[in-house]
């Protein structure tokens, strides 16, 4: 079975929401977790990675010198890259959003970015599955805190269904869990900021800086992105409602 963990980075100035996850079979994160409790334990040891935290040098980075946070930080991307087989990122511009969708005549679920990018999410991964081998369902394990919760939970089949004509099966109703006891969900924070702080670049038009200066990230694992500015939306929004018939048109519909 694949599991896929799944984590989200806000920032706000520019207003920015991403969804990233991390797929990978179920042994291979058995492994993945012992080697990264491996990583935190060196001195000086870390109790949870937060990448927040290193990359401001707060929390359990407090006293840490940048040289020494980079190179925790390397140690972690060499435990995802040698355990995961994947990644899947949503990211959308809370105010291109906020204008494009919410109030528009698309479901009401749709206007909600956390509903939007996850329903992308999903879409993307069963679209990518096989040219990634990816075989099989996949279960989502995501981390307790997230803002959503209640709602994830209470839309599951309508997810479920969405795959039904791709022969896709998504697993099935998702976990919550503690990011402290179940590391994969750190390893899911760091990509979410990651991808998080490539959109902000790319959703300003600046060139991608690097996350650790001087540094080559060692994150090497394919990664299915679904990235959605004001043209993406208004074209999306468009076949989405022609496709429902609430205007005229003729379009291929494509939600991914």
């Amino acid at each position: 079975m694949l599991q896929a963990y799944v984590d989200e980075s806000v920032s706000i100035n520019p207003a920015i929401y991403v969804l990233a996850g991390l797929i990978a079979p179920a042994e291979n994160w058995t492994r993945f977790s012992a080697d990264w409790a491996d990583i935190l334990s060196m001195k000086p040891r870390i109790g949870r990675f937060k990448m927040s935290e290193a990359m401001n040098c707060v929390g359990e980075f407090a006293s840490w010198s940048q040289d020494r946070r980079d190179e925790r930080i390397l140690l972690l991307q060499n435990v995802i890259s040698d355990h995961v087989e994947a990644g899947v990122v949503a990211a959308v511009m809370v105010d291109d959003f906020s204008r494009i969708i919410k109030g528009s005549q698309l479901p009401q679920q749709f206007h909600s970015p956390y509903y939007f990018l996850l329903y992308q999410m999903i879409l993307k991964l069963a679209d990518g599955q096989d040219a990634l081998e990816l075989k099989g369902p996949v279960n989502f394990i995501f981390d307790d805190q997230m803002m959503e919760k209640k709602k994830v939970r209470r839309d599951w089949a309508r997810y479920r269904s969405l795959l039904q004509g791709r022969q896709k099966p998504i697993g099935n109703m998702p976990v919550f869990e503690n990011e402290e006891r179940v590391l994969p969900l750190q390893a899911a924070d760091m990509m979410a900021w990651i991808i998080r702080a490539h959109a902000e670049d790319q959703f300003q038009g600046k060139e991608r800086r690097p996350i650790l200066a001087g540094k080559k990230s060692r994150l090497n694992i394919p990664v299915i992105t679904s990235i959605w500015q004001a043209r993406e939306l208004e074209n999306l929004l468009r076949e989405m409602l022609i496709a429902a018939g609430i205007i005229r048109g003729s379009v291929k519909l494509t939600l991914s």
